[in-house]
């Protein structure tokens, strides 16, 4: 019932035995309209099981109408005789569905009220970035002091603890905070360099020197050898994840190696991932295709180290890879966006969408849609990277929300959508790595993207 699967809970139902058939039919009755769990939750004995039905009918019904589900919760609390734990759960629910910017000044005041109570991380913090992206600093320390200290440990939330310091005038204690992130790798840590004026050195581990040719001359690397050979990328895929995961770190580390000098650019981004050799930042970040992306970016507004980032995150190099959606190859492009771009740039010789999986059509075709979209948003690659990945309809809509209120650090952290935030940071992250591969400057963000306001 919780995945909605009407059809699956009805034949279930209809199996319980001939003395259970009136919550059977209040099951299904439920089941196929959620607005009905008030009157289910009336009519039917109060129990661990029929509760648990009330409160996934609950969250439908939530998701529908918010305000109705407010309403309804003392009624429910009452017929199912729903203790504390049980009642807060509810309000966890309907706060998840307060967080826009419609809501009236009482549904705030009760959303707040019920999250100031709540034991849930997420929710907290899902507040807390609501705060960030309305420019609220008095509700950013509010929220911040509310998340468990587990929380508050993670990059995220020290920086903007940093952030509120440097606003009081604590400078001392901002920036040994910020100094302590910048120890670190990835978003954060860069903007904590940023935010201090300071330069990020990049951590490197060094590739080891030699492979052990048992590694490479073994009967699992002769098959992942052929396979390549015959472009069976994604049997030599599910072969090669089979040995890497079956060998030492240091072994893996060689593994990455060997398949990045093969110019096998997912196999090596495969095995740093299976090893979790995060430091082994050159067989992670490859410079795949790099003839390619030189030739499709020349004459774009778009770097090349940009376009390359934004592959790596879309495919992790894989060019076979589809999603279940349809998006195909390095940079994950759908057949639609495909055929609107093709015509929009007059780009020659595609016929079909099956072509998205050769590396030189999909970059042709994908850079020349991160081109449009760059430019659609005023060369921002964070405008651009949420855009390529959630939509430019979305992009437009947080930006009305946030009303040049807010900085860019803000913007990225305040996305609603955890996927789209998480990729917006990985992209700009990436963008630094190639840069350095490339010999030019690592800062996280442009001057522009810095100081404009979101």
């Amino acid at each position: 019932m919780k995945a909605g699967n009407t059809g699956l809970v009805t034949v279930l139902a209809r199996q319980m035995p001939a003395e259970y058939q009136t919550i059977a039919s209040a099951i299904i009755t439920l089941a196929n309209d959620p607005n009905n769990v008030l009157t289910f939750a009336r009519t039917t004995g109060a129990t661990d099981f029929t509760r648990q039905m009330a409160a996934v009918a609950f969250a439908s019904l939530a998701r529908q109408d918010a305000e109705n589900a407010r309403l309804m919760i003392p009624s429910l609390v009452q017929a199912q005789k729903l203790n504390e734990e049980q009642t807060q759960a509810l309000r966890d629910i309907v706060a998840w569905r307060l967080m826009g910017s419609d809501v009236t000044d009482e549904q705030a005041k009760w959303r707040d009220d019920a999250i100031m109570r709540s034991q849930s991380t997420s929710l907290i913090e899902r507040r807390v970035r609501m705060a960030l992206g309305t420019g609220d600093r008095r509700g950013l320390n509010t929220w911040l002091a509310r998340l468990p200290m587990e929380a508050k440990e993670k990059d995220e939330w020290r920086y903007w603890q940093a952030d509120l310091l440097l606003e009081r005038g604590r400078d001392a204690e901002a920036k040994e905070i910020l100094h302590a992130l910048m120890q670190k790798r990835g978003f954060y840590p860069m903007v904590a360099a940023q935010r201090l004026g300071e330069e990020y050195t990049l951590k490197i581990d060094k590739a080891p020197a030699h492979v052990n040719r048992a590694l490479t001359q073994g009967p699992e690397m002769a098959r992942v050898r052929e396979l390549m050979y015959w472009n069976l990328d994604n049997t030599a895929r599910s072969e090669w994840a089979n040995l890497v995961k079956s060998r030492t770190k240091s072994e893996q580390a060689q593994l990455a190696r060997y398949a990045f000098n093969q110019h096998w650019w997912d196999l090596s981004v495969q095995a740093t991932i299976a090893g979790k050799l995060w430091d082994h930042l050159e067989e992670r970040f490859p410079l795949a295709y790099n003839d390619l992306f030189t030739r499709y970016t020349r004459g774009k507004d778009i770097s090349q180290s940009y376009a390359m980032a934004i592959a790596r995150q879309e495919s992790a190099w894989n060019p076979k890879v589809k999603s279940p959606v349809g998006a195909s190859g390095l940079m994950q492009i759908m057949p639609g966006t495909a055929a609107h771009t093709v015509k929009m740039f007059s780009i020659p010789d595609y016929r079909s969408p099956g072509q998205l999986l050769e590396p030189e059509t999909n970059i042709n075709i994908g850079t020349s849609y991160l081109q449009y979209v760059y430019q659609q948003f005023g060369n921002n690659r964070i405008f651009a990277s949420a855009a390529y990945n959630a939509g430019p309809g979305r992009v437009r809509t947080w930006l009305g929300n946030s009303a040049g209120r807010i900085d860019a650090v803000a913007f990225v952290e305040s996305i609603p959508f955890s996927e789209t935030r998480g990729y917006v940071k990985n992209v700009l992250a990436y963008d630094a790595y190639y840069r350095h591969f490339m010999g030019q400057k690592e800062t996280l963000m442009s001057d522009s993207e810095w100081q404009q306001r979101y």
